[in-house]
């Protein structure tokens, strides 16, 4: 085949298949309902519109559940929100997304079936999938290239052992130590997203944001961490925009043969509109930036949070329940062995066998209590009641899951750890492998 046929081809002056003509619908309508509430909700002024789209979703996966799964059990919409996006309402959405989507294409191939291709709505979908995809990376990469996801190592954290730590406790340990590598991976990310708000990047861009989104996928899938959906949809999203110029790129990094230019074209044709466009184009990148960057900006500004006065580890002395002494039993896991009270005020029970129960904490210093929740169960508040006999006690009291306690605890000093102090060396004569 002569490079000006190829040429022709890839300018998608051919008739195209009846496959393709299918998987391009299909794609139009599921990419079309799945991104639109990122837009809904990232516009100024149509959040409500945006709530009231995803309600909308809500209900048809709820009736869904109900009518179609028959699912018995009701299905938890979780209003407080949960941090994951591998609920079961999120594989619900999953599947009445695929379903619609699947609906609409066979409507669309029986009302449209003459039409040889969709060369002008492609390219809109691409624009649409490019600034998408691009502002969700800026918004991946600048939570890592600020210190938003991950945070350095917490007390709880460096005093857990290995054994009970969560695969994505071990994962967020992993990156919140070392500040370098969060950086790195967030700036590939913001890279990847600004190279999609063009179009002669735009492979380039898709090509960052396929590894990145790789290696978050799989690190998901690997230590647990319930965003496997959503990753899943970003990879694939780049790997849409790659596709039209995988032909291209086997030539040139496999087969080494010539590849012909990529095909751009202009959305508009007349002057005015192109400048309006490129108004527009101005618009939304630097409303990308300002909305995934200034966030973090601000909470740099802000005062640092005081620590907790009541930081520390605090060893268990006395535990009463009900009334009645209880005697500490090795590798008992509802025993208390410590108390351990983080920087920002969150409290960690650890048991006999060294697990530990996190709790988020606010502290009501006129009343001296402290309420906690965990985010398993964040509508259930335990509420304890403290007192500090010393400046190395703390005594907690109160119902705690049907018991009443009463736990006398005393401060220790803290201990040197190892991973706060090992460092970076360049010269190693040996593995420090510890």
């Amino acid at each position: 085949m002569s490079l000006d046929v190829a040429v022709e081809r890839h300018a998608g002056l051919e008739r195209w298949s009846a496959g393709r003509r299918v998987a391009f619908r299909f794609a139009f309508v599921y990419v079309g309902i799945y991104l639109l509430s990122e837009w809904l909700f990232r516009i100024p002024g149509l959040a409500i519109v945006g709530r009231a789209y995803a309600n909308g979703w809500q209900a048809a996966e709820v009736w869904t559940a109900a009518h179609i799964l028959r699912i018995t059990a009701p299905v938890d919409i979780h209003t407080l929100g949960t941090g994951s996006g591998d609920t079961l309402i999120d594989y619900l959405q999953l599947l009445c997304h695929t379903a619609f989507a699947a609906a609409a294409t066979i409507l669309w191939s029986f009302a449209d079936a003459k039409r040889p291709s969709y060369e002008s709505l492609y390219e809109w979908l691409r624009v649409y999938v490019r600034y998408s995809l691009g502002i969700v990376m800026l918004s991946y990469g600048m939570a890592k290239v600020f210190p938003g996801q991950f945070g350095a190592p917490t007390l709880d954290r460096l005093l857990e052992p290995y054994g009970h730590s969560s695969p994505m406790g071990l994962l967020w340990t992993f990156m919140g130590y070392s500040r370098p590598y969060a950086f790195f991976t967030g700036l590939v990310e913001c890279v990847a997203g600004t190279l999609l708000f063009w179009q002669r990047t735009t492979t380039l861009g898709a090509l960052f944001a396929a590894a990145a989104m790789g290696n978050v996928a799989m690190l998901n899938f690997s230590y647990d961490v319930p965003v496997k959906l959503y990753s899943s949809h970003l990879l694939l999203l780049a790997v849409l925009l790659v596709i039209p110029d995988a032909r291209r790129l086997i030539n040139v990094f496999i087969t080494n043969r010539p590849a012909p230019p990529a095909h751009t074209r202009k959305p508009f044709t007349s002057v005015s509109r192109q400048r309006a466009a490129l108004l527009v184009k101005t618009i939304v990148i630097a409303g990308a930036f300002w909305q995934t960057t200034m966030p973090f900006v601000f909470a740099m500004k802000q005062p640092a949070r005081p620590r907790s006065p009541h930081f520390g580890i605090y060893d268990v002395e006395r535990f009463t329940v009900d009334g009645q002494a209880r005697r500490a039993t090795p590798m008992d896991d509802k025993e208390w062995r410590r108390v351990v009270i983080n920087e920002g005020g969150g409290i960690a029970v650890q048991t006999m066998d060294d697990a530990m129960t996190r709790y988020r904490a606010r502290e009501d210093t006129a009343r001296h209590t402290f309420e906690m929740s965990t985010i398993y169960s964040p509508y259930d508040k335990i509420v304890l009641s403290y007192r500090s006999p010393s400046a190395e006690e703390l005594v907690l009291e109160g119902q705690y899951h049907g018991e009443a306690i009463v736990v006398a605890l005393r401060k220790r000093p803290l201990p040197v750890f190892l991973l706060n102090l090992r460092g970076f060396h360049w010269i190693n004569e040996y593995p420090y492998n510890r």
